[in-house]
């Protein structure tokens, strides 16, 4: 009868390994979770997209539509939601659920106040030492301190949880991850003369890096998700690299720019 009740020495081991290789794999759970984030930023996209479109008439870019997003950036949308749900950890803090009706306002109405704030005409000015002193307005030199100081108090906040929160193996796999993300999203970017940090960019960017287990990170990391579905949902995907990436593409296809822009003119001509 012990032998029945006990399982044997094998019999546990090959137990073990199952277990620790289900443990491994992706779980059903963690699917639901990255189907929910995925599901938000889409419905946070068509939302923002339906608001600056047709009811608030927002700036935006008239020949982006449905077409060109499933066309273009649906694909490099589900990538982005993968770095974010794995790299930015979003959804891993129990504190702001993103699936919670708190953390879906914060995107909501952050995506709609991006396209307010641009219809601002005290906030439609560059940083520039010319405009630093003759353009800006009061209304201007407030939005910005606000900006600015809300900015790096978040920033202090994620430094100092870096250096007296985490551990040294963290620290390691932080550092690891920023070198990575500098590598490959943001170094071979401004080496171009044609780069242009779109804001969905930048705040997908700032989102991968705003991953600490606290609530005020997950809040900083809602912010910027909004910014990112504004950014898509008002202008599309947009290449950092601007006309270089066109350029680069039709090359690498075999395309003929200037047989093409005479396609181009031609069929806007016909349709007039």
């Amino acid at each position: 009868q012990d032998a029945e009740a006990k399982p044997t020495e094998p019999a546990l081991k090959v137990a073990a390994a199952s277990q620790t290789e289900h443990r491994t794999l992706v779980d059903d759970e963690t699917i639901a979770l990255w189907a929910k984030l995925f599901g938000l930023i889409m419905v946070a996209i068509a939302l923002t997209y339906i608001m600056n479109n047709s009811l608030l008439q927002f700036e935006r870019d008239e020949h982006f539509g449905l077409e060109q997003f499933l066309r273009h950036d649906f694909p490099s949308v589900v990538g982005d939601t993968t770095a974010l749900f794995v790299i930015g950890r979003v959804g891993a803090c129990g504190t702001l659920p993103i699936d919670g009706a708190e953390f879906i306002t914060i995107v909501l109405i952050t995506s709609l106040l991006f396209s307010l704030l641009k219809e601002a005409s005290f906030l439609k000015h560059s940083i520039t030492l010319h405009e630093l002193r003759y353009t800006w307005t009061r209304s201007t030199w407030v939005c910005a301190i606000l900006l600015w100081t809300t900015s790096g108090t978040l920033a202090c906040l994620h430094f100092h949880h870096f250096l007296f929160q985490c551990p040294n193996r963290k620290k390691l796999e932080l550092l690891l991850l920023f070198a990575l993300l500098l590598g490959f999203y943001v170094l071979p970017v401004m080496q171009s003369p044609e780069a242009h940090l779109h804001h969905w960019y930048c705040c997908w960017l700032l989102a991968l890096v705003c991953r600490a287990p606290t609530r005020w990170s997950k809040i900083s990391q809602a912010i910027l998700l909004g910014g990112y579905v504004n950014g898509i949902a008002c202008y599309g995907r947009d290449s950092v690299l601007m006309c270089q990436a066109v350029k680069e593409r039709a090359e690498g296809l075999g395309c003929d720019l200037e047989e093409l822009a005479n396609c181009s003119k031609a069929s806007v001509m016909d349709l007039s």
